[in-house]
């Protein structure tokens, strides 16, 4: 089983956000999710079992 519960916290209106942040919440939320995912899913198919739980 893979529990997802990664995030980054950011609280202030659209264009008071700097881009840097916005990207560093994108890969945290976005590529990382990804990343974790790809990285158990051949055990999941090997084994024929598995459960993938995202927190948002």
């Amino acid at each position: 089983m893979l529990v997802n519960n990664a995030g980054i916290g950011w609280l202030n209106a659209l264009e008071g956000t700097p881009i840097d942040v916005a990207q560093s919440i994108f890969e945290t939320k976005t590529i990382g999710t990804m990343r974790m995912v790809r990285a158990v899913l051949p055990q999941f198919w090997e084994r024929g079992v598995g459960l993938i739980i995202k927190v948002t």
